[in-house]
């Protein structure tokens, strides 16, 4: 997966996903409200499909073909990171944070470098 003490993922637009290959399964804790789904084959986890459907899909970072430009912007579940552990995130939450702060971390991820080659 990713080989840390994280579970890294990338937010992508649901309307942007599409699977090119292969059948993924549900895996790990089988919530419906939030599958994770996994690789039939291998059983690694692919990614996670927010019910109802929230825009967007968590994939994998290191299911991606390169990875390379990949660089945490958000970090959530802080109250459960190991206490050694520390990503260069510039946003932490507790939890998951409060879904109308989405459209500012947003607005600010879309103008940083890594965002801004999205558009």
């Amino acid at each position: 997966m990713t080989a840390s003490a994280f579970s890294l993922t990338v937010a992508v637009p649901s309307a942007a996903f599409n699977i090119v290959e292969g059948n993924p399964v549900p895996g790990g804790l089988r919530n419906p409200k939030e599958p994770y789904m996994h690789c039939d084959w291998c059983k690694a986890w692919v990614f996670t499909k927010k019910e109802p459907d929230a825009g967007y899909i968590n994939v994998r970072a290191m299911m991606l073909d390169d990875p390379s430009w990949f660089e945490p912007f958000i970090e959530v579940w802080t109250s459960e990171k190991l206490s050694w552990a520390s990503t260069p995130a510039k946003h932490g939450f507790a939890k998951e944070p409060d879904m109308s702060a989405y459209p500012s971390l947003l607005r600010e991820f879309a103008a940083s470098d890594i965002g801004s080659s999205f558009i």
